[in-house]
């Protein structure tokens, strides 16, 4: 057949490179151009028609022999998750795809602490993709997001701590909840009390024995003190208050608890 012809099928059909055993690089050209898979049917394929190729889909790297790192490089660069179709990828090429989105990391076999840190740093939910993330690779994730809790398949108590801290709303993804842990996490955000199950919900007592422990502290967070004065809220349904704020602070809290709240006082007078 004319090799005119046999491009214009190709262009058709780049899938009838494949019947072609002593295809030109023309041939071979036209296919790839049209397909970049074609380049599986491609015999010896010449670094134009590999460019091609891969320059009409990014996936048709699978199909490469021994690629340079210029070649991955450039296929990293048209899409991350080309990482998938790239056996044994060096670590700057997976640095590469990890820059551009941290679910790359999913396609990383055993990756190293750094690269997880890496890929929660660009991305935060990417954790979810990390089996037995460690402290640090956790609380990386949490600080750029709360939500990063909702990922962690078992999460430690630094790092539940470390969420609710920064949002109250972190509560919904602890799914372990006692009413030990509740009067624990107290002490780290007081509005987590909204959010409490109310057959988790500890005794009045018990939860203000928990709020004059965390005041009473010499280094207790400022926020903490303000969110407690301002919002912190808890009645009996009828919208009388079972604890009085002021009157914790003054008998319990600390000096620095003390001027906060003061503070606060005299900003709504």
């Amino acid at each position: 057949m004319d090799e005119s012809k046999v491009i214009q099928m190709l262009q058709i059909n780049s899938r009838g490179l494949e019947n072609i055993s002593d295809a030109t690089e023309v041939m071979q050209l036209a296919a790839v151009t049209t397909n970049g898979l074609a380049l599986a049917y491609c015999h010896n394929p010449s670094d134009r028609v590999v460019m091609a190729a891969i320059e009409e889909n990014g996936r048709a790297v699978e199909y490469i022999k021994h690629p340079s790192e210029s070649i991955l490089e450039f296929v990293i660069d048209k899409g991350w998750n080309y990482l998938e179709y790239i056996d044994s990828p060096s670590e700057a090429i997976v640095k590469r795809a990890l820059a551009q989105s941290g679910w790359a990391i999913k396609y990383v076999k055993n990756p190293s602490e750094e690269l997880q840190l890496l890929a929660v740093e660009t991305n935060f939910d990417a954790i979810q993709y990390i089996e037995n993330p460690s402290q640090q690779v956790q609380e990386m994730a949490i600080r750029h997001n709360y939500q990063a809790l909702r990922y962690i398949k078992v999460p430690t108590f630094a790092s539940e701590c470390l969420a609710v801290r920064k949002h109250e709303k972190a509560m919904r993804f602890i799914s372990d909840l006692t009413m030990e842990k509740v009067l624990q996490l107290l002490a780290v955000n007081s509005l987590i009390i909204k959010y409490v199950p109310h057959n988790l919900l500890p005794p009045v007592e018990a939860i203000r024995k928990a709020l004059v422990t965390a005041l009473g502290e010499e280094s207790v967070c400022e926020t903490y003190v303000r969110q407690f004065m301002t919002v912190f809220t808890l009645d009996d349904g009828q919208g009388n208050s079972l604890i009085n704020k002021l009157a914790l602070v003054d008998t319990y809290g600390s000096a620095k608890a003390k001027r906060i709240a003061m503070d606060e006082r005299l900003a709504f007078k």
